[in-house]
């Protein structure tokens, strides 16, 4: 009886390595599969159509909670579909002080709860989530300064003091790429991430990505004593930019600009990086194409 428990252990703990060992082999797989399309695995994710698919997973009544995070806008209307960044009550830290102060009668995990997903469903949206509440105007006059000075919108301004969770979704997954490549000694690979990133962070104005772009870029030269290989880096960027800008100027329902850019991808991917007039091309048309925000 003994020998056969011992044998079952046996097959149990050699399935067990087999299977472990079938679980990483299919992960490393698997991430030097998803990795090789970073170039479009950002800008993918840079999208704004996206926020209709993840509303779709957030939607709900308002409760409370809500109510309290929006009440100076409710009461005041201030900053119109922006107003998540002058009211008060969206920063992490304003919010959690309105959750708390919402009610009377409930309890902790409730207040937990409520912020967590209040949280969430706001960040779920094109609008995102502030960093911190700014003053209105301060910011006003600093949008048109920047406007009339550098031709910059309000609408970038108004993404680089906010998060969502595309945007993070996006930082961490680079992140966590470049760590892994960086294990490996893949310089070539951590160069054509940290290039994307970069790139995507100006476009899309993401200061989380570019403070891990900036955060990885230190980690390598200093502590791990490797270089960047920098032109792997700007051919890198240089593949996002076009792919952000086709994803950005189609005007088609994300998936098929996904497929699209993916052949263009594959096309241009061994190629020197298109011509100046294409690239000026796609920007001049994202520059002239409307842009409608609501909250």
């Amino acid at each position: 009886m003994k020998k056969y428990i011992n044998r079952i252990f046996q097959y149990i703990f050699g399935f067990s390595v087999l299977g472990g060992r079938k679980i990483i082999g299919f992960s490393k797989k698997s991430l030097n599969a998803i990795y090789k399309q970073i170039i479009v695995a950002l800008p993918f994710l840079s999208q704004e159509d996206l926020f209709g698919w993840a509303k779709g997973l957030s939607n709900g009544i308002d409760n409370i909670y809500d109510k309290a995070m929006d009440a100076e806008y409710l009461k005041t209307h201030i900053g119109g579909a922006y107003h998540r960044l002058f009211d008060g009550g969206h920063s992490p830290v304003n919010a959690w002080e309105k959750v708390k102060n919402a009610s009377d009668t409930d309890n902790l995990s409730q207040e937990v709860i409520g912020y967590f997903m209040g949280m969430w469903k706001d960040a779920s949206t094109k609008m995102g989530m502030p960093f911190t509440t700014i003053d209105k105007e301060g910011f006003d006059k600093a949008a048109e300064v920047m406007s009339a000075s550098i031709g910059v919108k309000k609408s970038w301004l108004y993404d680089l003091a906010t998060w969502d969770v595309f945007e993070i979704f996006s930082t961490a997954m680079g992140f966590l790429g470049a760590i892994f490549f960086l294990k490996k000694e893949d310089m070539d690979k951590v160069s054509e991430i940290l290039g994307s990133m970069g790139i995507i962070s100006i476009l899309s104005g993401n200061p989380l990505m570019g403070l891990a772009v900036m955060v990885q870029i230190v980690y390598a030269y200093i502590y791990k004593k490797k270089k960047l290989d920098n032109e792997k880096a700007l051919k890198s960027a240089g593949l996002s930019t076009i792919s952000w800008m086709i994803f950005a100027t189609l005007g088609l329902p994300i998936l098929i600009e996904l497929v699209i850019v993916l052949v263009v991808f594959k096309l241009v991917k061994k190629q020197p990086i298109p011509g100046k007039e294409w690239v000026s091309h796609l920007i001049n048309r994202y520059r002239t194409k409307d842009v409608i925000i609501t909250v």
